[in-house]
């Protein structure tokens, strides 16, 4: 089901079937693109509120994705890192492109960002080993949010950011001194503490997002699942424990946290015969972990499929409800042609729906299949069905 192309010097018109009803609408008109800025309308008081992730870049990003970006209309925007190998330009252009398109965002850097820096014995915090590093965080600003946050009033929604420059799993040894160095934390312990604190420090009427670059552990240990090693026989569960005892932190202290969204571990499992799950949702806090890493972001256009200079990029756009809870997630790909664009292929991951038993609940169900992997057609299956609707 594919939308109309769209010209964004005449009019966005363009229109998106969703396996279920839901539809993604570009509503500007008469919005103009140039290179340098693409104006948006302004946003109103509380309303539902249209995310879009962008998954590990890995130098996958040129102009045609802050078009393709913009086209697709986020409230806000999430990078959850992995831009290069410390690429400072391509951080720096990202950044630029995003403001000139007047698209509120919220970054973290990932291990591939500090990919040197990582490897070397620094000395302190001016170590001209951190230049790169530091270049990234001077670009990004106040919109990196590694242990801090950004609050965005005009959805009620806040980001707070986990640790940053995670390269995942239970070991804190390698970074140890870089994190001391440009945190000063020392251990899991007191980085699970501080994104809790960071967490409960959010305006109460705010829902919390969390932006990490790797998830967090205790959801699986097999190669396929959510934060599962892929690239070791033995396989294990790579996930960040600090965000994993911050969440349920936070959660046992009254602020349960609806949306962790991260990347890091890729889509498809080493060999690429097999996908994981990319989808998991916790059935006591209902918080529902999404992993954006589908890597690479760029591929084939089907509409110029012989065209060199064609292709289409990847994003995760997430509706979410008035009270603050995911109303649906869908891996979107959207394809650029000169003045055009529009989306060649979308797959709904996570819809929500209302149902009346003794009382009205809300129930999430996940698709059980990611699109392109395997034979068997995407099927859905209720994961929580408890959750009174407002």
């Amino acid at each position: 089901m594919l939308s109309r192309c769209a010209q964004p010097t005449l009019h966005l018109t363009c229109e998106v079937s969703l396996l279920a009803t839901r539809r993604i609408t570009s509503k500007r008109a008469s919005q103009r693109w140039s290179p340098s800025c693409l104006m948006r309308t302004d946003r109103t008081a509380r309303k539902p509120a249209r995310l879009v992730v962008v998954g590990d870049v890995h130098n996958h990003w040129s102009e045609r994705d802050a078009f393709a970006l913009t086209f697709l209309e986020p409230d806000v925007a999430l990078f959850v890192g992995d831009f290069g190998e410390e690429v400072v330009q391509l951080v720096e252009a990202i950044k630029t492109q995003v403001n000139a398109c007047s698209i509120p965002a919220a970054y973290i850097l990932g291990n591939h960002d500090a990919w040197y820096s990582l490897s070397k014995k620094l000395s302190g915090h001016d170590d001209p080993l951190l230049s790169g590093v530091q270049r990234q965080l001077r670009a990004l600003g106040n919109d990196h949010v590694g242990y801090s946050s950004k609050h965005f009033p005009d959805i009620g929604i806040s980001v707070v950011g986990a640790r940053p420059f995670s390269a995942g799993g239970s070991s804190w040894a390698r970074a140890a001194r870089f994190q001391h160095i440009m945190y000063g934390i020392n251990n899991m312990k007191e980085s699970a503490d501080k994104i809790c604190a960071t967490i409960r420090d959010q305006p109460v009427q705010d829902a919390v997002v969390v932006l990490a670059h790797n998830g967090p552990s205790g959801f699986g240990s097999q190669q396929h699942d959510i934060c599962g090693k892929d690239w070791s026989d033995k396989a294990g569960d790579h996930g960040d424990p600090d965000l994993a005892s911050a969440l349920e932190a936070a959660s046992a202290s009254g602020r349960p946290v609806p949306l962790v969204v991260f990347g890091h571990m890729h889509h498809m499992l080493k060999g690429g015969r097999r996908s994981r799950n990319m989808v998991h949702i916790e059935a006591d806090s209902r918080t529902v972990l999404l992993n954006c890493a589908v890597v690479p972001r760029w591929g084939t256009d089907p509409i110029a499929p012989n065209n060199p200079n064609a292709c289409t990029s990847q994003f995760t756009v997430i509706q979410m409800a008035v009270d603050g809870y995911v109303q649906s997630a869908s891996y979107v790909w959207v394809g650029t042609h000169g003045s055009q664009c529009c989306v060649v292929s979308e797959q709904e991951i996570i819809r929500t729906q209302s149902c009346t038993h003794n009382r009205l609940v809300r129930q999430f169900l996940v698709t059980g299949n990611i699109s392109g992997v395997g034979n068997d057609k995407p099927y859905w299956e209720t994961v929580v069905s408890v959750l009174p609707t407002s």
